[in-house]
């Protein structure tokens, strides 16, 4: 199976693309290797779960990953600097534009820790996520497979808020218990 590609250059530029266990023959001064890229999925931590990501209502530190592969070496090779900080790049884009349009409550609901989010992530605004994969596939020769939520870190406010919320909840519900009692009594 092809599991990387060769990008050699003739004279310092693109010369071709050879892949899966063929012989490369290097002309010295002529024709070099100019990178070898792996063609399987790759993982790019997008949020490693040390930065802070903001939602319409407070914040968390979540690890998010990218799940990518190669399809074009001579893109990710040549038409973009580095194309894993590029995909990074816009991949950030695309979540720090789209998670703030719901809550954290909202997204921790709705996306649990090792799920892909991406489909979730159309449903809020498919162009933006369409537009994300063609600037990946067009400008950098890699196709998006998946966005993964790996896992939520929620910041210390976040976590001293909810305690707040699920204690209010339970003192609700003792003093809905009691005035059930006192009304059968009566």
């Amino acid at each position: 199976p092809e599991e990387k590609a060769v990008v050699l250059t003739k004279w310092g530029a693109f010369y071709k693309e050879k892949r899966g266990g063929l012989r490369i023959v290097e002309v010295p001064g002529v024709i070099k290797i100019k990178a070898v890229v792996p063609l399987w999925i790759e993982s790019i931590e997008i949020f490693d779960g040390n930065q802070e990501v903001h939602f319409k209502r407070g914040s968390a530190y979540p690890k998010i990953t990218l799940k990518v592969k190669i399809t074009n070496a001579y893109k990710a090779v040549f038409k973009v600097d580095n194309w894993r900080e590029y995909v990074k790049d816009i991949a950030r884009q695309i979540l720090n534009d789209l998670l703030p349009t719901h809550t954290l409550d909202e997204w921790s609901m709705k996306v649990s820790e090792k799920a892909d989010f991406l489909p979730l992530l159309r449903t809020i605004n498919n162009n933006a996520v369409q537009d994300f994969i063609e600037k990946c596939r067009n400008n950098a020769g890699v196709e998006v497979d998946s966005l993964v939520m790996e896992k939520w870190e929620f910041s210390p406010d976040v976590v001293e808020q909810r305690h707040k919320v699920y204690i209010s909840h339970l003192e609700q519900e003792i003093a809905d218990i009691k005035r059930e009692e006192l009304i059968k009594k009566e």
